[in-house]
């Protein structure tokens, strides 16, 4: 029985933030503990969340995953690879080249170079994500430099009013000490308008969860 997630690794980027490294060697394929990093996100996607289905976008250096991952096989997994040609339009492009591919289901999104140690992601996929457009995960953090550099929520309870570009104080509803983190579930009936502005962090539109990570660790390789 197929899960009723599909995952969806947006790994097109230059890794621009992360040269010279990026000169030789895709940023996703950056190995941690003797691991590469996509690897990692395949293992938490088919063993936290049951997904055994993963769209993988390539772009930059993208015949050097598809030479290392090929069909998912021995993975036990069944890998699909698009190619993004439009490379300027950011990662929430490779986002939407996937939809095509959800057959109904939704999306679970994890950037390739976000690298997580004991995350809970088993708990989103046993949330109910099947009542909303999207879900987001966010992290409580002390340190306001990590808020700054990344982006909070402004928020209604659960509901996600809008997302917050770097959040450096309270203001409102918004959770200062509340870092986003780059894993999302969405629905493939989303209109392309929402799910741009969802991935773009301009805004969200209709139904959307807020989904704690709580107090486990996720943190970011560079770009």
């Amino acid at each position: 029985m197929s899960s009723p997630l599909m995952g969806i690794i947006p790994a097109a980027g230059s890794g621009i933030r992360a040269r010279p490294y990026t000169y030789e060697q895709h940023k996703g394929m950056f190995e941690i503990d003797g691991k590469p990093n996509i690897l990692r996100l395949i293992e938490i996607m088919r063993d936290d969340m049951g997904i055994t289905e993963i769209v993988i976008v390539l772009g930059y250096m993208g015949e050097s995953i598809q030479t290392y991952f090929g069909d998912g096989s021995a993975l036990n997994v069944r890998l699909t690879y698009i190619d993004n040609h439009h490379l300027d339009k950011g990662w929430a492009w490779s986002v939407l080249l996937a939809k095509p591919y959800l057959g109904g289901r939704h999306g679970c999104v994890m950037l390739a170079d976000e690298f997580y140690i004991d995350s809970n992601h088993s708990d989103l996929a046993a949330f109910d994500y099947g009542s909303y457009s999207a879900v987001c995960t966010v992290k409580k953090v002390d340190d306001p430099a990590l808020i700054k550099k990344n982006f909070s929520v402004e928020k209604d309870g659960l509901r996600v009013i809008r997302l917050v570009i770097t959040a450096i104080a309270a203001v409102g509803n918004i959770v200062a000490n509340l870092a986003l983190i780059p894993t999302y579930s969405w629905r493939a009936a989303v209109g392309s308008t929402l799910v741009a502005e969802l991935f773009m962090a301009i805004a969200t539109m209709g139904a959307c969860a807020f989904f704690a990570k709580r107090e486990r660790i996720a943190t970011e390789t560079s770009r």
